[in-house]
């Protein structure tokens, strides 16, 4: 109702604002808002027309560096360098128990190229990350068949770009060429030591500026020998710049340490006597007692021995100590030494296990502790073997209380990274298409170059090209992954990643195996008398089996077939020898045998015959097959029988779905254009990949950076476009249409992370580059996030989760607040207090993993708590700009009216900014509701209110200025201490006196 006022000309009227039924709007300019909220925080609607305060998230009790969240079977888990499950009846009394040890990388590949025909031997590559260098060097041999001519090479790079700078080459002539690539960040420059031939065999070392601009030859005249390896770390930064290293003398009767100070300069060496020493490293133990460990092999008495030096004085701590197998077998040796500082007192030191006399005998990795705590007498520790079939391809490094090493088959196409301690599989990196390791140096170890997002290292094994001639290097990033997707099927959680792994809610290993396909049988005879085993021609395979704790069985691909003849009249046995599996985190595997019957074919169903433990130590076990044919026929048969397609290892992938009940992939090795899947899941069999099994997707848009299953349809989402593929995909044994081709719903919107896209009731929303977007029912792409453009372009958003409960979409960062869609009322807020690296749903429960300002807390979401870690938070809603009297309208504001419920005592806060005036708040009012006395009403109405909880709460705010052309106001409330909740709001209303008709402004008049 409005009246007029004569005196002043206005018409007062009461105008109801947009309140409980707005939400955030910073999409818009404040200017032309009209009656939206540019800040909502900390607010929820439960019904329609009604804000109120958001549910507090409680922190549980210690500290949790991990950073990964996953649900499985409705409780939560967090993942990083181990993997940690809620136990608690709240997030208030409950905890994170470590349940295995577990670690996430992403495993990133350059391959360096060279010439064609060309090979690059013994690799090294180093980057220097703040001034977008790397610096690469390595032997070239320049034609592969005889005449064989060799050069040596340093290039620098620009990383950004891969500009090569500058090339540096060096005559050698040798077989092998060792270098060491030191990164000096300090001085932001890159050290390359290695060995040369011309004038002599003698240490030399040339700088690389962060400019990329590689320096002159120094020779330092300290002689050495080519032919084995070199080993240098510096042990003094500036402005005195030293570094120590050790090699084999020219001789081979000694081992020569080396101190070469850069800056004096002046070179050192101490000698040695050692009869034949072959593989060296070493590294700095102790910068304040100055203590720098060289370890070496010598073949002569076949040890492995280190020694302790001064790096300042160069005086020896330490004299000679044998350490590793004591002594070693005959015919074998240590090669890929090196060692790492875990404290000042702590050491450890890796070597690879060679048995050169024995080529069945695979490599093994060794691992010895040692105690510096006396530096002049260090105690040595025992030796574990902590992988076997493997060889070192790095240094190790330290990751938040994690080590870590790299490690490679010497027959397989992977790379591995190791738990250093445990031997425990962490990451891999599959190359497809590529030669074998066989004829890799045994004694080529790469430096691990310490970035600020990972590891960098260059690996020893050579990629071919598509011909076949070109060998080049290979580059290993390996970095912390942002986000690690975790999917639940019927019985284990999958988590994605380099190396994709599975949980059973007891261990956490890897899916499907390592492997290509297993070795092939070491022997098999038959044997006379003893067994059952019918006369004639039998073929034999095996398998390896594990069965998890949901009793789900994971089989590998059966290796290939060997034939063996019985002879007899039925009555003999066959001896087989199994390779045993080393490669793998699963306990208790199990070898199966398979065979077929007497005089079959090879092609012929093969039926079980039995199993045999695995051994982690052992190469090989035995097994004796005694069945007739009679027996085995009624067994079950090779799981390939009948076509079937084998289990093969699955690519690495960390983005990754789950769609017509099969585990889609995106393949990390092809991230643009490939994803993988599985055959079907099966109620009791694991997730089995196979290579036939793929996807090919448009390579325009950029890489696959999300898939999800919608509407019967797989969405493929990548950087700047989004496919949808329909279809259900080839059979088991490989047959069918497969899938249709992928067709384009999105030529220009795409989405950022995995982990952003949420299905909302009526499409899947999602973050794009240019903010939230949705697919709707009929696949078509629509923005449903202009109203939180502020937030997403501002803040990283990689992470999200549905909350039916409070019927929200929830998605967290972790440098801004929380964004919230209300999706029933199609309204946004946003939550303080909620920043973390990623979020998950259990039950009702939102919570938040690596939350508040340290990165090192779990809280969740608990309904009926209002306290954030303890303390009180305010809901704080700011509206837009308001001109009731028109564009430039003169008006009269005389009070504003809110309307609400007092759920708890709380004091009420109101502020003004006037005449689009972005400062200070101003004028603020209180309205503080614990100290009102109830209004009775019993002489009238009943007994009336004994107090003012859950009343309907009336409060209004006369501003200190009337006369304006415009206001903003903003409503909060506060010091509500331990009390919780404080109101909802339903209502506002401004009471305002408007000109009647227009006002005539003169040319020297303004309005105040």
């Amino acid at each position: 109702m409005a009246t007029y006022n004569k005196k002043r000309g206005l018409i007062k009227k009461v105008v109801s604002l947009k309140a409980a039924d707005a939400g955030l709007d910073t999409g818009n300019n404040p200017q032309l808002t009209d009656q939206a909220w540019l800040k909502l925080e900390n607010a929820r609607w439960t019904r329609k027309g009604a804000i109120q305060k958001r549910f507090g998230f409680g922190e549980l009790p210690s500290t949790y560096t991990d950073k990964h969240a996953a649900v499985y079977k409705g409780d939560l888990l967090i993942m990083d360098r181990s993997v940690k499950g809620f136990e608690g009846g709240s997030f208030v009394t409950g905890i994170m128990q470590q349940m295995d040890v577990f670690a996430l990388w992403n495993i990133d590949q350059t391959r360096h190229q060279v010439k064609q025909g060309g090979i690059t031997d013994q690799p090294n590559t180093a980057r220097l990350e703040a001034v977008a260098l790397e610096v690469r060097a390595g032997l070239e041999v320049n034609n592969i068949v005889a005449p064989v001519t060799r050069q040596a090479t340093i290039r620098s790079y620009d990383t950004t770009s891969g500009r090569l700078i500058q090339q540096a080459d060096i005559t050698s002539s040798v077989a092998a060429f060792h270098t060491r690539l030191i990164v000096d960040a300090a001085n932001s420059m890159i050290w390359c030591f290695y060995v040369e031939t011309a004038g002599g065999a003698t240490v030399r070392y040339r700088s690389i500026d962060s400019a990329g601009v590689i320096s002159a030859e120094v020779d330092t005249g300290l002689d050495g020998s080519v032919n084995f390896p070199l080993d240098v770390v510096q042990v003094l930064s500036a402005p005195d710049r030293v570094f120590m290293g050790l090699i084999r003398n020219a001789a081979g009767n000694a081992v020569r340490i080396c101190r070469i100070d850069v800056d004096t300069p002046a070179y050192t060496t101490v000698t040695i006597a050692a009869a034949n020493v072959d593989a060296v490293g070493c590294w700095l133990q102790d910068p304040d007692v100055l203590l720098w460990v060289g370890a070496y092999f010598d073949h002569a008495t076949l040890s492995l021995r280190i020694v302790g030096y001064n790096t300042s004085t160069f005086a020896q701590i330490f004299a000679p100590i044998v350490v590793g197998h004591a002594p070693f077998p005959a015919s074998t040796e240590a090669a890929n030494v090196c060692g790492i500082a875990l404290t000042k007192t702590a050491g450890r030191l890796w070597y690879t296990h060679v048995d050169n006399n024995v080529p069945a005998i695979k490599p093994r990795v060794f691992l010895d502790t040692i105690d510096f705590t006396d530096p002049a007498v260090p105690v040595v520790g025992g030796t574990t073997q902590i992988q076997g079939k493997a060889q070192l391809i790095s240094k190790p490094w330290l990751d938040r209380g994690g080590l870590f090493i790299g490690v490679t088959q010497p027959d397989a196409l992977d790379y591995y990274v190791l738990s250093a301690d445990s031997g425990a599989l962490v990451g891999k990196s599959l190359i497809f298409a590529s030669g074998t390791n066989a004829g890799t140096n045994d004694w080529f170890i790469s430096d691990t170059i310490t970035l600020a997002a990972g590891r960098y290292l260059t690996s020893a094994k050579r990629i071919l090209d598509a011909d076949g001639d070109t060998i080049a290097g290979t580059a290993l990033e390996i970095i912390d992954p942002d986000l690690v997707l975790s999917l639940e099927t019927a019985h284990n959680l999958i988590v994605g990643g380099s190396l994709p792994q599975i949980w059973d809610g007891d261990e956490m290993v890897e899916l499907g195996y390592c492997l290509h396909l297993p070795e092939d049988l070491a022997g098999v005879a038959a044997v006379s008398g003893g067994g059952a085993v019918d006369a004639g021609g039998h073929f034999y395979v095996y398998t390896y089996q594990y069965y998890d704790a949901q009793n789900q069985l994971y089989e590998s691909a059966p290796s290939e077939q060997i034939s063996v003849t019985v002879g007899g009249a039925g009555t003999n046995s066959v001896d087989l020898t199994l390779p045993c599996l080393h490669n793998t985190n699963k306990p208790n595997v199990r070898i199966a045998i398979y065979r077929t019957e007497a005089a079959a074919a090879a092609t012929t169903t093969m039926y079980f015959v039995g199993t045999r433990s695995n051994s982690r130590i052992l190469d090989t076990v035995p097994f004796t097959d005694l069945l007739s044919d009679a027996v085995i026929s009624t067994q079950r048969t090779l799981p390939t029988t009948g076509g079937v397609l084998a289990s093969l290892q699955p690519a690495p992938g960390h983005i990754q779905a789950l769609h017509q009940g099969r585990l889609f992939a995106v393949d990390e090795e092809n991230p643009e254009t490939v994803i993988r899947y599985t055959k079907v899941i099966t109620e009791g069999i694991a997730p089995e990949h196979n290579g036939v099994l793929i996807l090919r997707i448009p390579s325009d848009g950029g890489d696959i950076t999300a898939l999800y299953s919608f509407m019967d349809r797989l969405i493929v989402f990548k950087t700047h476009r989004i496919y949808a593929v329909s279809g259900t995909g080839l059979s088991a044994k490989g047959i069918g249409t497969g899938y249709a081709a992928p067709y384009l719903i999105s030529e220009a919107v795409g989405c950022t992370a995995q982990k952003t896209v949420i299905d909302i009731p009526g499409g899947v929303a999602f973050l794009a580059p240019a903010g939230i977007h949705n697919i709707t029912s009929k696949l078509a792409v629509v923005p449903l996030g202009d109203a939180v453009r502020h937030q997403t372009d501002n803040n990283t958003y990689r992470s999200g989760a549905l909350v039916p409960s409070q019927h929200a979409a929830v998605w967290v960062s972790d440098d801004g607040d929380a964004i919230v869609y209300d999706y029933l009322y199609g309204l946004w807020a946003t939550w303080t207090g909620a920043t973390c690296k990623d979020c998950a749903v259990m039950g009702e429960n939102l919570a938040l993993v690596a939350a508040g300002g340290s990165f090192e807390n779990v809280r969740g979401q608990t309904p009926g708590a209002f306290l954030d870690a303890g303390v009180a938070f305010p809901t704080t809603m700011e509206t837009g700009i308001f001109s009731f009297g028109g564009l430039g309208g003169f008006v009269r504001l005389y009070r504003i009216l809110v309307l609400g419920l007092n759920v708890q005592p709380h004091e009420l806060k109101i502020a003004f900014q006037y005449d689009m005036d972005a400062g200070p708040w101003t004028d603020e009012q209180t309205l503080n509701t614990t100290v009102l006395a109830p209004f009775d009403m019993a002489e009238y109405l009943g007994a009336g209110a004994t107090d003012l909880t859950d009343d309907a709460l009336i409060a209004q705010a006369d501003p200190y200025r009337q006369r304006l052309t415009s206001v903003r106001f903003r409503i909060r409330d506060a010091g509500q201490g331990e009390t919780g909740e404080s109101y909802t709001l339903t209502g506002i209303a401004a009471v305002v006196g408007l000109k009647k008709g227009v006002k005539r402004i003169g040319p020297r008049r303004t309005a105040s």
